[in-house]
């Protein structure tokens, strides 16, 4: 995700569609994947490294 983000140009539309379309699963209850959901592990400082 950080680097379809980062390097590849890709919005937060088109890294759940791409998640959508190569069957990545959010989370077995929830297995489709939410731009919210993406933009908010984008900014969460756990995920990039800071905590």
């Amino acid at each position: 995700m950080f680097q379809l983000y980062a390097y590849r140009d890709c919005t937060l539309e088109g890294i759940v569609k791409r998640f959508h379309d190569e069957g990545v699963i959010y989370r077995p209850d929830k297995p489709k994947w939410k731009r919210t959901s993406v933009h908010n592990m984008l900014n969460d400082r756990t995920y990039i490294g800071e905590i």
